[in-house]
C-alpha cells in the first residue's frame, strides 16, 4: 500500500513540475536558475504530504480497536476479568460465551453460589455498555449478544437502550435484577436464568420473548404496554410477586402467542407456576393463549385478572398430557377474570384441580366456541355469567338440557340479581343447533328461577307457578289440554253425585212447569262442558242450576244450616273459574304454538 501511496505522489509531482514549466512567450526569462530549485521544492512536498496521508488512512483502517481495547478505556478499574475478555472476544466473533461451572457434584441452578464463581462472573455494566456504545455494536454480528452460564454482577440495566441485536443469557443469573424499560432488541431469550426483578415496561422486541426452561423470578415480571412481535413463552417458568404481581401484562401487544404451560422431562412433569396475581388486562394476543397444567395462586385470591383482553386464537385452560397421558392438571387457587374479553376461537376449560377454590368470571366475554367439562365448572356461587355471548358447544362441554340448567344456576348463588340472558342464550345456542327441545328446557328453567327470585312480587310467582304446573311456563301448551281434559272428569263425577242428591233445579222455574216433560233434560256433560268453557256449546246451563236450598244436610255441618245445594253453588263457581282458566292459557299455548 505503500508503494502504490508513493508512486502516485510522484505522478502529481511531476503534473505540478510540468505546470511550473508552462513557456512564458514574448518575455525574457530572468530567473531560469530558480526554476530548477522551485520544482524539485514542490516536488518534495507533493511527495511527502501525498505518503503520509495514504499512510495515515490505512493505519486508520487496519488498526480499529478490538471490543476488549474499547471495554478497558471504558473501564479501567478495575480492569476487565479473564471472563470478561473471553465474553468480548467471543463477541466480537459473533459466537456464544459459554461459561461451565466446575463444582462437584455439578448443578443447574446459576444462582448456587459455589467454588466456580470467579471464573464465570461479568459486570453487568459491561454487557450493558456493549449494547448501548454505537462503536462497540459495530463490531457485533447479526447474532448479537449470547452468554450461557454466566453469573452477572450488579443489575443489568438496558432501559432506552435502542440496539435491535438479540440478547441471550440463558441459565445465567441477575441476582440484582434485570431492567430493559423502552429499549428496543430484536430478540430476548433468558431461557433456565435466574432473575431477581425483570422489568421491561414497553419494550420493543420484533421477535420472539423466551422466558422459559426453569426461568425463576422471585419479583414478578412486569411487561407493561410491552409489544412483541412473535410468542411470549414461558413455559415452565417459576414467577413470585415480592415486588408486585407475579406477571404483570397490561395493555401488552403480543403478535404470536402466549404460553404458560408445563413441560415433561424424564417423565418428570413440571409446571407453570405464579405466585401472585398474574395481570392480563387489555391483553392483546394474535394467535392463541395456553394455559396447560399450571397453577395460580395469589394472597387476595386475584389469580388471574384479564379483563377486556383480546385472544385471535384458542383461548386454553386444560391440563398437561403427553401421549394421551394426563399428568398435572391446571389449579387455580383464587378468582379468573375474563369480562369484557374476546375470544375469536374456542374457550377450553377442562382438566382443572377441583381440590382448588376457583371461580370463573364471564361476564359480558365473547367467544366461538365454549368447550368446558363437567368435573371442572366452579362450585355453587363461583361462576358469572351475565352477558357471555358464544355460538356453540366443544367437545368436552356437555350438551344435554338438564346439565347445562344446572351450569347456568350455578351462578344464582353469587349474590348477584337474577339475570335472564344467560338462559336466553344457552337456549338460543340450543336451537342453532337444531336442538329445539332443549331450548325450550332452558326457557322453561328461567321462568322458573326468575319466579323464584326477589325480583317477581306474590302475584308473579302465584302465576308463574300455575303456568309452570299447566303448561310448562308456555313451552309446553298441550299439557293445557290434559289439564283439561282431567279437570271436566272431575267435574262430571262431582256433578253426577249433585245430581244424585237433588242438588240441580230447574233455571226457569215457570216455563218447566208449564213445559213438562218437554222441558230440556239434566245432561251431566253437557252441563260440565256449558259450565267449564267460555262458550256454550251444548245448552244445558241455560235451563239447569245448583239449588242452594236443595238437598240434605252436609253431615256435622247441620248446625250451621249447611245443604249439599250450598255446597254444589261454590263447587260450581270453582269448577267455572278454574275451566275458564285453563281454557285460556291452552287457546293461548296453542295459538303461540302455531305462530312459532
Amino acid at each position: 500500500m505503500e508503494a502504490q501511496a508513493g508512486h502516485l505522489a510522484l505522478r502529481r509531482a511531476a503534473s505540478v513540475a510540468r505546470g511550473l514549466e508552462t513557456p512564458q512567450v514574448g518575455k525574457a526569462h530572468r530567473s531560469r536558475s530558480v526554476l530548477p530549485r522551485l520544482r524539485l521544492i514542490v516536488l518534495v512536498a507533493v511527495y511527502t504530504a501525498t505518503v503520509a496521508g495514504a499512510t495515515c488512512g490505512a493505519f486508520a483502517e487496519d488498526e480499529v480497536p478490538s471490543l476488549v481495547d474499547q471495554a478497558r478505556e471504558a473501564f479501567p478499574a478495575p480492569a476487565l476479568s479473564e471472563p470478561e475478555v473471553g465474553f468480548l472476544t467471543n463477541a466480537e466473533r459473533g459466537e456464544r460465551a459459554v461459561f461451565t461451572c466446575t463444582a462437584q457434584p455439578p448443578h443447574d441452578r446459576p444462582e448456587i453460589s459455589c467454588g466456580c464463581d470467579s471464573q464465570r462472573t461479568i459486570r453487568s455494566a459491561v454487557v450493558g455498555w456493549l449494547l448501548r456504545s454505537a462503536a462497540a455494536r459495530k463490531l457485533l454480528s447479526d447474532r448479537g449478544v449470547r452468554i450461557e452460564g454466566a453469573i452477572l454482577e450488579g443489575e443489568l440495566d438496558l432501559e432506552d437502550s435502542q440496539s435491535g441485536l438479540p440478547l441471550e443469557l440463558e441459565r445465567c443469573s441477575l441476582e440484582r435484577g434485570f431492567r430493559a424499560s423502552f429499549a428496543t432488541v430484536s430478540r430476548l431469550r433468558l431461557s433456565g436464568s435466574f432473575v431477581s426483578d425483570f422489568q421491561a415496561e414497553g419494550i420493543r422486541v420484533s421477535g420472539s420473548v423466551e422466558l422459559n426452561e426453569d426461568f425463576r423470578c422471585p419479583g414478578g415480571v412486569c411487561m407493561k404496554g410491552a409489544t412483541i412481535g412473535s410468542d411470549l413463552d414461558l413455559s415452565t417458568a417459576d414467577l413470585g410477586d415480592s415486588r408486585g404481581r407475579a406477571l404483570d401484562l397490561d395493555r401488552a401487544a403480543i403478535g404470536g402467542g402466549l404460553f404458560l404451560r408445563g413441560a415433561c422431562d424424564d417423565a418428570v412433569a413440571k409446571t407453570f407456576v405464579a405466585s401472585g396475581e398474574t395481570y392480563l388486562v387489555s391483553l392483546a394476543v394474535g394467535q392463541d393463549v395456553v394455559v396447560e397444567g399450571a397453577r395460580f395462586s395469589a394472597r387476595d385470591r386475584k389469580a388471574i385478572t384479564a379483563d377486556r383482553m383480546s385472544v385471535k386464537g384458542n383461548l386454553r385452560f386444560t391440563p398437561l398430557e403427553v401421549k394421551g397421558r394426563r399428568l398435572a392438571a391446571f389449579r387455580v387457587d383464587g378468582d379468573v377474570r375474563l369480562p369484557l374479553a374476546t375470544v375469536g376461537g374456542t374457550f377450553e376449560w377442562w382438566g382443572r384441580d377441583t381440590s382448588a377454590a376457583t371461580s370463573l368470571n364471564l361476564s359480558f366475554a365473547s367467544m366461538k366456541v365454549l368447550d368446558d367439562e363437567k368435573a371442572s365448572w366452579p362450585a355453587p356461587g363461583g361462576l358469572r355469567l351475565h352477558g357471555l355471548v358464544y355460538e356453540g358447544f366443544g367437545p368436552f362441554a356437555e350438551r344435554g338440557a338438564r346439565e347445562r340448567i344446572e351450569w347456568l344456576r350455578i351462578q344464582q348463588n353469587n349474590g348477584v340479581p337474577f339475570s335472564t340472558q344467560p338462559f336466553e342464550q344457552c337456549a338460543r345456542t340450543f336451537s342453532v343447533s337444531g336442538d329445539s327441545e332443549s331450548a325450550k328446557a332452558v326457557l322453561a328453567a328461567k321462568a322458573h328461577d326468575w319466579a323464584g327470585s326477589p325480583m317477581a312480587s306474590l302475584s308473579w310467582r302465584v302465576l308463574y307457578a300455575l303456568l309452570g304446573v299447566v303448561m310448562d311456563y308456555g313451552y309446553a301448551p298441550l299439557r293445557a289440554i290434559v289439564w283439561i281434559v282431567g279437570w271436566i272428569a272431575v267435574a262430571c263425577w262431582f256433578c253426577r253425585r249433585g245430581r244424585a242428591l237433588g242438588v240441580f233445579v230447574a233455571s226457569k222455574a215457570s216455563e218447566a212447569r208449564e213445559l213438562g216433560e218437554k222441558y230440556p233434560t239434566f245432561s251431566v256433560l253437557g252441563y260440565v262442558l256449558d259450565t267449564c268453557l267460555p262458550v256454550r256449546l251444548v245448552g244445558v246451563a241455560e235451563y239447569w242450576r245448583p239449588g242452594s236450598s236443595e238437598g240434605t244436610f252436609v253431615p256435622r255441618l247441620e248446625r250451621w244450616g249447611v245443604r249439599w245445594g250450598r255446597v254444589a253453588v261454590v263447587a260450581v263457581a270453582v269448577h267455572t273459574a278454574v275451566g275458564w282458566l285453563l281454557s285460556s292459557l291452552a287457546v293461548a299455548g296453542i295459538a303461540g304454538l302455531i305462530k312459532g
